[in-house]
């Protein structure tokens, strides 16, 4: 009979499936995201514009976030601070989609430099 990490033979001699203590998955997820990464910055995904190659490279972002973020999430059996620690990583990403306050001024974009140029010449 084949074993693997994951299976475990209760008292019956029957397994019942499940996952070991010392079946790290997560340290899979996160090699094969920064695998990922590897191979798109071989190709030069930086580079990619356009149609479907634009498509192919959110594709391949959201894969290794996802895999990154999963295999955190995983492994808080062996470091048990990860997940929060990428909740806090991640927490100051939020504050982009909320409207500008006196906490977080408003970006600069091209629109309002443009505003600020031309208030200095009429001056």
């Amino acid at each position: 009979m084949l074993r693997s990490r994951g299976w475990r033979p209760d008292a019956r001699g029957a397994g019942r499936a499940g996952l070991s203590k010392g079946y790290n998955v997560y340290k899979y997820l996160v090699g094969a995201a920064a695998a990922l990464l590897f191979v798109a910055y071989t190709f030069d995904i930086f580079q990619w514009h356009g149609g479907c190659w634009l498509v192919m490279k959110r594709l391949i972002y959201l894969l290794v976030v996802l895999a990154c973020a999963i295999g955190a999430l995983i492994s808080f059996a062996s470091y048990p601070y990860l997940p929060l620690a990428l909740v806090l990583a991640i927490l100051p990403l939020c504050a982009f989609p909320l409207p500008p306050s006196p906490a977080r001024p408003p970006h600069p974009s091209s629109h309002t430099l443009d505003q600020v140029a031309h208030e200095k010449r009429a001056l």
